[in-house]
């Protein structure tokens, strides 16, 4: 379902490029008669659409609907398809190298930054694991210390039940932590 709505943003991306650049430059050739600014904003849009989207597809459309649109709208003679004029091919091969490198270098940055987030959320894993293991040591350290004396008979045996609290204590706070661990667990 992700995938779907990608695909339909890059279409819309696509679009809209597509349609700006057309009445753009449209609107150079009519009212400002520079026409030989079409190939280029043509090879701009290209590379917008080529940046925007995921993958090769929407960049050699891109490039494939300029080069027809710069040859039927904006080249003489107008409205009508003619493949016999070099610099057209010459434009469908910049344009196609365009959204080639455009979309090569666009989804190389995707990858890195992919990478860059699994780092990322490594080096988080990492600190949260350490975090666990010191707040689990503690109290453990403080329960095997009491009991230890208590066995051991370093701890009078008037203040057995004080130690005893406390080592209750700490399996309550040990418990509650594992608790929370296992429902941090469940969540993700």
């Amino acid at each position: 379902m992700k995938r779907q709505g990608f695909r339909v943003r890059d279409m819309l991306i696509f679009l809209g490029i597509m349609i700006s650049c057309f009445l753009l430059s449209l609107l150079m050739q009519k009212t400002f008669h520079i026409p030989e600014q079409v190939t280029t904003s043509f090879a701009f849009a290209v590379f917008l659409i080529s940046l925007l989207t995921d993958g090769y597809f929407w960049g050699l459309g891109a490039a494939a609907s300029s080069i027809l649109l710069v040859n039927y709208a904006f080249t003489f003679p107008y409205f009508e398809l003619n493949f016999t004029i070099p610099s057209n091919f010459y434009s469908a091969v910049v344009m196609a190298l365009i959204a080639v490198m455009t979309g090569a270098l666009t989804t190389k940055v995707k990858h890195q930054e992919a990478m860059r987030a699994q780092a990322e959320k490594e080096i988080m894993r990492a600190n949260l694991l350490r975090a666990i293991s010191h707040d689990l040591r503690t109290p453990m350290t403080t329960i095997s210390g009491f009991i230890g004396g208590i066995l051991d008979g370093v701890i009078p045996e008037e203040e057995h039940a004080h130690y005893l609290k406390v080592v209750s204590e700490e399996v309550h706070r040990l418990s509650r932590l594992v608790t929370a661990l296992l429902d941090v667990s469940r969540l993700q």
